[in-house]
């Protein structure tokens, strides 16, 4: 028997605009999906693993925040961009030492 666990993520969706996730960046990864590249984010939370997908917006908040920094990102609602595409917005608040 082994003395290891693995630990796959679960992976979280912004849906619903409230939806957060709260937790300690363990990494980012770059990955593709319907052949677009794009990072993906995991964070140890209070529940276990979690996993979820960049984008635009998600990608320019984290820049720059350090892994093992506390995180919380909130799914605030959605805009239009001048070309008529919606996008999803965010709130990032980092834990201060």
């Amino acid at each position: 028997m082994s003395k290891y666990k693995e630990r796959t993520p679960q992976f979280f969706q912004f849906k619903e605009e409230g939806d957060e996730i709260e937790g300690v960046l363990l990494g980012v990864s770059d990955t593709v999906v319907q052949e677009n590249d794009t990072k993906r984010y995991t964070v140890q939370t209070v529940d276990g693993l979690n996993a979820f997908l960049g984008g635009t917006q998600i990608d320019a908040l984290l820049e720059g925040v350090e892994v093992g920094t506390q995180i919380k990102l909130q799914y605030t609602g959605t805009t239009k961009t001048a070309s008529g595409r919606t996008l999803k917005q965010f709130r990032l608040w980092t834990q201060e030492d």
